[in-house]
């Protein structure tokens, strides 16, 4: 769990601009330097452009000095700062009144989840029920044993301490229903940002149960200045898992849900 909550931060600090200034870059050991100008920073490396001959070169963070480590903690702090959302939205989109939440099969398919819009997945049987009001969530339980979508759309997080707060809290549900499924080894796990502004963030847990038969559990964390959206699979599969997660994008991408 540390070095999940290492990488979210890393990551959620990686969204800078390139630094205009040109500076003295050195190794932990003190032996090397070059003057460069920061490109861009990864989860674990950054990209230098070198001052004499404009070459590009990719440093590994841990072998930076500290005092270089802590200028780039500076540096980011203030990517953060400019990059840092309203405190309030300006969309003109607000949540919906819990008393028109309601599912409403439309065929074998195909269920309406008002007031937002339908939601499909093909070639399975898929229920749809809406679980709770206030974060509003809605459950697609499927034919399979433990296999099953969740839609969530909750209250926007406006900094990246209440991002980064969300992204625990999906990880850790994803970990309950590891654990309440009775899966015994936690076969792996990863979390990736969609891009540079950290507003779309996924990860998957792969698990196995005494038998060794294994499943899958894949999340993904939307930021909306107006809302958040977390999308949660659990399948036996890959394939299943992507074809849950399409299903959820296609309900994302509904007009009741603005995109920025």
């Amino acid at each position: 769990m540390r070095c999940l909550l290492t990488l979210v931060a890393t990551c959620l600090a990686a969204a800078a601009a390139v630094a205009q200034e040109v500076r003295t870059w050195t190794s932990e050991s003190g032996r090397f330097s070059v003057q460069a100008q920061l490109l861009d920073v990864a989860a674990e490396s950054i990209r230098l452009k070198r001052a004499d001959d404009g070459r590009t070169i990719d440093v590994p963070i841990s072998a930076i000095s500290s005092a270089d480590r802590q200028y780039l903690q500076s540096f980011l702090q203030q990517q953060r700062e400019r990059q840092q959302p309203p405190t309030t939205s300006t969309i003109d989109w607000k949540m919906p009144d819990p008393a028109t939440l309601r599912v409403e099969q439309e065929s074998k398919d195909r269920y309406q989840l008002h007031p937002f819009g339908s939601v499909s997945i093909p070639d399975a049987d898929f229920a749809w029920r809406l679980v709770s009001r206030q974060p509003i969530v809605f459950v697609a339980q499927g034919d399979r044993e433990q296999e099953m979508l969740v839609l969530t759309i909750a209250s926007p997080a406006f900094s990246q301490d209440q991002r980064k707060a969300r992204l625990k809290g999906a990880y850790s549900e994803a970990i309950h229903q590891v654990t309440g499924a009775g899966l015994q080894e936690l076969k792996g796990s990863k979390i990736e940002f969609a891009n540079s502004l950290a507003d779309r963030a996924r990860f998957t847990i792969r698990a196995a149960s005494a038998e060794g038969n294994e499943r899958l559990f894949l999340a993904e964390v939307q930021f909306h200045p107006a809302f958040t959206c977390i999308f949660q699979a659990t399948a036996e599969s890959t394939q299943r898992t992507a074809m849950l997660m399409k299903a959820a994008a296609d309900f994302r991408s509904n007009d009741s849900l603005p995109d920025r």
